[in-house]
């Protein structure tokens, strides 16, 4: 009888070895893949745009992969991501299925929308007036609040985009959870909305 329970205690703890060890690899695979590339292998950024999404889903949809927004009480927001029609002009879409994803996001948080890597693609030629590198870019919003457009609610954004300087696996939704407050992004002085 003691030998059993020395055999299931040996057993128990093995087991619990194996699963303790499988979330610490997956957080070391998790930070050396995708938090590590955004502190430390990103290129300068490149301030597109203030970006507005009206509170009010529109009917073409939110930009890239937010599927839907809901605002909480202290003025953050919930964000659904998921697989959108987005697609660029000549039809390619970079964005593959994947299971939905929420995220709530506070004011002033930052994260990244969509990820492409236009020559694993084999997608490069398809866009010469880009800079494309071997590496992929980013496009990342960062929520500056809910505010009135044009007497319409809207949730305002500034809208960055950048290449990396290291190689990084475009995997959804990985790529958007790890990257949720990551990247530093800065309304440059004198930067006027467009």
């Amino acid at each position: 009888m003691k030998t059993r329970w020395i055999v299931i205690i040996g057993v128990s703890s093995l087991i619990a070895l194996l699963i303790l060890s499988y979330f610490i690899i997956e957080s070391l695979y998790n930070y050396y893949t995708f938090t590590d590339v955004f502190k430390n292998h990103i290129n300068p950024l490149h301030i597109v745009d203030i970006h507005y999404d009206p509170v009010e889903k529109p009917k073409l949809g939110y930009y890239s992969t937010i599927e839907d927004i809901t605002r909480q009480d202290d003025n953050s927001i919930n964000i659904q991501f998921s697989q959108p029609e987005f697609q660029y002009s000549n039809g390619y879409n970079p964005i593959p299925v994947f299971t939905s994803y929420y995220g709530n996001i506070r004011i002033n948080q930052t994260f990244v929308v969509s990820c492409v890597n236009f020559v694993k693609d084999g997608q490069a030629e398809n866009f010469p007036d880009l800079e494309i590198t071997d590496y992929p870019s980013i496009s990342i919003l960062k929520y500056l609040g809910p505010d009135i457009k044009n007497e319409i609610p809207v949730y305002k954004f500034l809208h960055a985009s950048t290449s990396l300087t290291a190689d990084m696996p475009c995997d959804y939704p990985e790529i958007i959870e790890h990257s949720i407050d990551a990247i530093p992004v800065y309304v440059p002085d004198g930067f006027e909305e467009k």
